[in-house]
């Protein structure tokens, strides 16, 4: 029989997580001891983590998957504020205390950037660190903060004002959409995630993520900070690539280096959503790597 998920709400320093749980299953004590966080990335949510969470409870982990905020279940921020990565930060910081022993931490694009900025603040607090196509993005230039601040106060008052979704009359109609933004991934790949990713109401189906994610942040990214955090990081580290159609920054090596124990692997032509497109692999790779440690 699969593992089966439990949903579970808390709330920490007053903020409301919705946690999708599975036990873990087997009699593999080394696996059946440990438990692992996966965090999602941008415009994602914690159910497109299902087959992976499944898979990896069948192998005897207990898996925790928050909805980031503004994402999937989580809350939303209140009028007038925004979503920054230190709000992120504070989240799983503040979940990680509710375990009773450090966890495995695991984060994709956005969310392994998160958790590695986690890792790097706090890095007592996890026991290995798992990095899918999560070494963050592009490096802002200070030149464009004039108009990116501009951009932002005018994006948000629009988005503010308009803080919902028009309604689509279908699922296949989300996942026509989605494919915009996935253009290479095959549509019943797309249609599994979509099911995660809206609502349905009596108007139609809704996506669930919070419209003020279409707004560009004013606060930019900057490599030296964020490898600051990964000097920091004292967790046995895996870097999973999804090979050559994933996403790779220039500086992709020396933000990697600034890792002390890392390990790289990849998973060839799962590109960057390779939770979705490659999932009993990934599953079977973060196993062996929390179980057995890199090889």
């Amino acid at each position: 029989m699969p593992p089966s998920m439990k949903r579970r709400v808390i709330e920490c320093y007053g903020v409301r997580h919705v946690l999708f749980e599975w036990e873990g299953q087997g009699e593999r004590e080394d696996a059946a001891k440990s438990t692992i966080l996966l965090l999602h990335g941008y415009m994602d949510a914690a159910g497109t983590w299902t087959d992976v969470a499944g898979d990896l409870a069948a192998r005897g982990h207990r898996v925790v998957v928050p909805n980031l905020r503004g994402f999937g279940e989580g809350s939303w921020n209140a009028p007038g504020s925004y979503y920054h990565f230190p709000d992120y930060v504070f989240d799983v910081a503040s979940i990680l205390e509710t375990f009773e022993s450090p966890p495995h931490l695991v984060g994709h694009s956005m969310g392994g950037t998160i958790a590695a900025l986690v890792a790097g603040a706090f890095p007592t607090r996890i026991d290995k660190l798992a990095l899918l196509e999560g070494l963050g993005p592009a490096s802002a230039s200070n030149d464009e903060f004039p108009e990116r601040t501009t951009r932002f106060v005018v994006d948000m008052q629009k988005r503010s004002e308009r803080r919902f979704h028009r309604p689509m009359k279908s699922e296949d109609e989300a996942v026509d959409r989605l494919r915009i933004s996935h253009p290479t991934l095959a549509r019943e790949i797309l249609a599994r995630a979509v099911k995660h990713l809206v609502v349905q109401t009596d108007a139609g189906f809704i996506w669930r993520f919070d419209p003020l994610h279409r707004v560009r942040s004013a606060t930019a990214f900057f490599v030296g900070t964020f490898t600051a955090h990964l000097r920091s990081v004292q967790a046995e580290t895996l870097l999973v690539s999804g090979g050559a159609r994933g996403f790779h920054p220039i500086d992709e090596k020396e933000r990697a280096s600034a890792i002390s124990r890392h390990f790289e692997k990849e998973i060839a032509d799962a590109g960057h959503m390779l939770h979705w497109t490659k999932p009993h692999e990934l599953a079977h790779m973060l196993s062996e790597f929390f179980t057995k440690g890199a090889s």
